[in-house]
């Protein structure tokens, strides 16, 4: 496949060797696996601090910069959970002003909290956005916020609010502890107040969310669609 794919993780300890298999079964993780694409590059997410944010941003950057000098014609998607969303649109405000354009981006609950890069807004070279969403009503990561929430014309947006934690919007929704029970509702690490939200709703919810983001993303071409299921969520 001629494209070239970039795909942004969320945040973790910089420093410590379990990220990568707390992130193994996130949807950018598996997204970046599971593509056709020949040009694609898989990066973790910042750390906890943010201070990295704009390494990665250059990073991702060149690297999609490098590949269209290889592939000139390849179509650029893009797909970013968390703070890696908020790097991945950060990364698309670059190239336009190369003049690329950006064929698809993919978001699971973007948030941006670093001073680093602007990413309030979609540049308008994006021209396909699929965007998943906790509810706010949830009360998951009330102190996040989302960013990524204005775009404009010709930019097509297709936006859903899911029923879930921050975790489970990006594929790793959070596991009932030992000793606890499914129906516990999920009291997040550094948050003030409790989620509304059950163990088992979260499993639920990031099952969702994949039903829903995977026929986006054999449409963009991304992947395959009904036969690039996740088993894991």
């Amino acid at each position: 496949m001629e494209a070239i794919l970039l795909g942004i993780d969320g945040t973790g300890d910089i420093g410590k060797q379990s990220y990568r298999a707390e992130m193994h079964n996130s949807f950018v993780s598996y997204i970046v696996r599971r593509t056709p694409a020949r040009l694609k590059k898989y990066i973790r997410g910042p750390a906890i601090d943010g201070c990295d944010m704009s390494i990665i941003v250059d990073t991702a950057y060149t690297f999609v910069h490098l590949s269209l000098a290889a592939r000139p014609k390849a179509p650029v998607f893009l797909t970013g959970y968390s703070r890696g969303g908020a790097g991945v649109v950060g990364v698309a405000r670059r190239l336009a002003e190369d003049g690329v354009k950006v064929s698809g981006m993919v978001l699971f609950d973007a948030v941006d909290r670093s001073l680093a890069i602007n990413a309030a807004e979609l540049t308008r070279n994006v021209e396909n956005v699929v965007y998943a969403r906790r509810d706010p009503q949830t009360m998951s990561r009330r102190s996040f916020g989302n960013c990524a929430t204005i775009w404009h014309a010709p930019t097509k947006c297709s936006m859903r609010s899911f029923w879930g934690t921050h975790g489970a919007l990006g594929g790793v929704p959070w596991h009932t502890p030992p000793g606890g029970r499914s129906t516990d509702l999920i009291a997040e690490t550094f948050e003030w107040s409790g989620t509304k939200i059950s163990y088992a709703q979260d499993a639920r919810c990031a099952s969702e969310v994949w039903t829903w983001v995977n026929p986006h993303l054999a449409r963009l071409g991304i992947l395959g669609g009904k036969t690039n299921t996740q088993s894991n969520v």
